[in-house]
């Protein structure tokens, strides 16, 4: 039985009713000592088929008795009521700031039926579930009495000669509040996560159709410089190699912004192995090596062979390639830049260090940030997106690394440490790969080169013609099934943006028509994963990105050798 003034704790509908049904228990444990202790009624233990009114009387006497105890729930339960009818469906006890908060009170209630006291439909359901808790159901319901959201728990009472029922009711009002509130927030949410969610797909392909749209252009620069550099006009060598230089540096800009969306969303892959860290800076001193040259800048390695990781080779080549990049970009011409390794505690640290225009103090906590750069002066026209640094930070992160920043200020140079974890390397030596095999001109090969922008499609097959193959060039899906009906391909290197018909289409129209043993190459500015992968399963046999050299073009037709 609760004691006055204590406050049960409910969380939840189930909690309510098993509290209700336990005060319910301790009333009708209390009820019926009560009934024991009354005077016993003439002719009690006898059947009759009808009660006498004196022995409803004796009813309400013994449920009398227990007025206090129904009072005393009524009084422990905050926001709460207590009412007990009789068989004849007349209020015996009301008891509760519940029922004077919604209009009712003991006074109106007892001794009246429950229709005199309840009007209207809520009146009949109010008897329905009395009647019900007479035959000696328990029933629980929620309602609505002017604003009021009611919890009220029925039960039946039993005794010798007893015959009563009992409610009680509570307010859940705020509770009711409280779980829409929450159910409104928990929508917002979702609704603000669906929102974030599509805007993530939105700049996705933005940054797929931002990424053809650059490299479209850039295919055919390339080409037209390497169709020059075959053809042995050098009168332009060196505007070829300004023209070359820049294509590349911009196809490194397009491939970080990529990058960065990639990573971001988790998306890249790392090829884990155990490699020599001399490999990967020595294949990002490739990569900058142009820059490096055409700043004059003074590069100075201390890498040991011995040091290993365990890590994706071409990943860490493009963190030290980046850092490289960024100390050659903000050193003036003739600088020296240093890159240094030494292994401390289990991990291997790569200090990359230049004496260049360093970082000033209100940057330095935000260098790896994303879009985040230094002074952007007329001379650092290449200081590129900002995408850089933070692109190096979450691949070092991602291979269990970090990354710090350092320097002394604004021309005092600046120093960016890797860390790596530290492994042992491989037991015994390294196999080395075979070398690549070169196509020679009397391999030549039928070839089916389709683009709708002609400057690239016209450019690539001149280049392929200068090696020996047999080119027809198509600019639409249409006119490359009819080349393909006069040439019979030995490969096909096919846009997928194409008018009329897209390359997907036109691929699966070669499959039809006969030629499952053409080598199908997607030759495409889109270079996500899920594009990689929807060409394959179009029947395409590989799929490359924008801009492609000749070398890479000449290595295509080789695997379609071994195709054939």
């Amino acid at each position: 039985m609760l004691e006055p003034g204590a406050e049960p704790s409910i969380a939840s509908l189930e909690e309510v009713v098993r509290a209700l049904r336990t005060q319910l228990s301790a009333a009708e444990d209390e009820l019926r000592r009560a009934l024991t202790r009354r005077p016993a009624l003439p002719g009690e233990g006898r059947r009759r088929a009808v009660p006498r009114r004196s022995e409803r009387g004796s009813e309400r006497q013994a449920l009398r008795h227990s007025e206090a105890l129904y009072r005393g729930i009524a009084r422990s339960i905050p926001g709460g009521g207590v009412c007990v009818v009789d068989g004849e469906l007349r209020y015996l006890v009301a008891e509760g700031a519940l029922l004077s908060e919604i209009g009712f009170s003991p006074e109106r209630m007892e001794g009246r039926h429950v229709r005199e006291v309840v009007p209207g439909e809520a009146g009949e359901k109010t008897i329905e579930s009395f009647q019900r808790a007479l035959a000696g159901e328990t029933l629980t319901r929620e309602s609505n009495w002017r604003g009021r959201a009611l919890l009220t728990h029925y039960g039946p009472l039993r005794g010798p000669g007893v015959h009563a029922a009992v409610a009680l009711a509570l307010d859940i009002t705020d509770r009711q509040r409280a779980e829409e509130a929450l159910r409104a927030s928990e929508e917002r949410q979702v609704a603000l996560r669906r929102e974030a969610e599509s805007a993530v797909r939105a700049k996705d392909e933005f940054l797929a159709m931002l990424g053809h749209e650059l490299r479209n252009p850039l295919a055919p620069i390339l080409t037209a410089v390497e169709v020059l550099r075959l053809r042995g006009e050098g009168a332009f060598a060196r505007e070829q190699a300004i023209i070359e230089r820049q294509a590349h540096h911009m196809i490194r800009l397009v491939d970080d912004l990529l990058d960065v969306a990639r990573v971001a969303r988790g998306q890249v892959k790392l090829m884990h192995r155990r490699l020599p860290l001399s490999g990967a800076v020595g294949r990002a001193v490739e990569m900058v090596s142009p820059l490096l040259e055409e700043k004059a800048h003074r590069l100075v390695l201390s890498v040991p062979g011995d040091l290993w990781v365990h890590g994706d080779e071409a990943r860490l080549a493009q963190v030290f390639a980046n850092l490289l990049s960024n100390a050659a970009k903000f050193t003036p011409g003739g600088g020296r830049i240093e890159v240094a390794a030494r292994a401390t505690g289990g991990k291997v640290a790569v200090v990359v260090r230049d004496d260049g225009a360093g970082i000033a103090p209100d940057l330095l906590p935000r260098v790896f940030d994303l879009f985040v750069q230094g002074d952007r002066r007329l001379d650092r026209a290449q200081g590129g997106l900002g995408l850089g640094l933070a692109l190096a930070r979450t691949l070092v992160q991602a291979h269990g690394g970090r990354v710090e920043a350092r320097s002394e200020g604004p021309g005092r140079g600046s120093e960016f440490t890797v860390e790596l974890p530290l492994c042992h390397p491989p037991q015994g030596e390294p196999t080395a790969a075979p070398p690549v095999p070169v196509l020679e001109r009397g391999q030549a090969r039928r070839v089916l080169v389709v683009d709708d922008n002609r400057d690239a499609a016209d450019l690539l097959a001149e280049g392929l013609r200068l090696h020996g193959h047999e080119v027809r060039v198509a600019y639409d899906g249409p006119e490359a099934l009819q080349a393909a009906e006069q040439l019979d391909p030995e490969v096909a290197l096919l846009d997928i943006g194409l008018p009329v018909m897209n390359g997907y289409e036109l691929a699966r129209r070669l499959r039809e028509a006969g030629r499952e043993r053409c080598f199908l190459v997607a030759v495409t500015g889109y270079g996500q994963e899920t594009d990689r992968a929807r060409a394959l399963e179009c029947g395409f046999d590989h799929h490359v990105v924008k801009p492609v050299d000749l070398e890479a073009v000449r290595e295509l037709v080789r695997q379609a050798q071994r195709h054939g």
